[in-house]
C-alpha cells in the first residue's frame, strides 16, 4: 500500500507541475496575443490617436469650354439686398452641381449706372465657403491663378447676394435642387431678404 501511495504522490505532483507550467505558458500566451492585438488596435489602443475615415473633398473645376459671357435677357434676375441698387442675375446655363456639394455658376452684378461685373464663381453648400474663380469681360474669361476657398460672410452688406445664394440653394450641406431647378428658386415667393 505504501508503494502505490508514494508512487500516486509522484504522479500527482508530477501532473500539478505539469498543470502549473501549462497555466504559465497559456497566461504568457495571452499576454503576448493580447500585446500584439492592442498595438494594432486603433480603437482599444490608447497609445494610438485613431481618426475616423476622411471623406472626400470635391473640388471646383473651371468648365472646358468655359459657359458664354451672358447677355442681360439671358439672366435670371434675384435680389440680394434690399438696401443695394445693384441688379443681380445667374446666368442658367452655366450653373454646374459637383457631387451635391459645390455648386459653380455665372453671376451678374450690373450698377444703378450700368457697369456689369461679370464672375464665375462657386458656393460650397457643406463647408459655407464661396470661390471667385474667373472674371468675364467683353474679350471672355480669365481665370484667376490661385483662386480660394473663402467663408460666406454673414454681416457683410456689399457681399449679401453670396448669403443669398448659400441661402436658397444649399440645405443641410448639399444642393436642394438639381441645376435646371436652382435659378428658379432664386424667385420663389414670399421670401423675406436679411439685410
Amino acid at each position: 500500500m505504501s508503494i502505490v501511495s508514494a508512487d500516486w504522490r509522484r504522479r500527482c505532483a508530477a501532473a500539478a507541475a505539469g498543470m502549473a507550467a501549462a497555466s504559465a505558458l497559456g497566461w504568457l500566451f495571452m499576454a503576448s496575443a493580447t500585446a500584439q492585438t492592442s498595438s494594432t488596435d486603433p480603437v482599444n489602443n490608447p497609445k494610438i490617436d485613431y481618426s475616423g475615415p476622411t471623406q472626400r473633398d470635391v473640388a471646383a473645376l473651371l468648365p472646358d469650354p468655359m459657359p458664354a459671357i451672358p447677355n442681360e435677357a439671358a439672366l435670371k434676375a434675384f435680389q440680394a439686398s434690399a438696401t443695394t441698387s445693384n441688379r443681380y442675375g445667374i446666368d442658367p446655363a452655366s450653373v454646374i452641381v459637383r457631387d451635391l456639394k459645390v455648386i459653380q455658376f455665372t453671376l451678374v452684378i450690373t450698377s444703378a449706372r450700368g457697369a456689369r461685373n461679370i464672375t464665375y464663381e462657386a458656393i460650397h453648400c457643406e463647408r459655407r465657403e464661396y470661390m471667385l474663380m474667373a472674371i468675364g469681360g467683353p474679350k471672355g474669361w480669365s481665370a484667376l491663378k490661385s483662386p480660394k476657398w473663402r467663408p460666406i460672410p454673414i454681416e457683410d452688406t456689399l457681399n449679401a447676394h453670396l448669403r443669398e445664394l448659400d441661402r436658397t440653394w444649399c440645405e443641410g450641406g448639399t444642393a436642394v435642387a438639381p441645376p435646371g431647378g436652382l435659378p428658379e428658386r432664386l424667385q420663389a415667393p414670399g421670401r423675406q431678404y436679411i439685410n
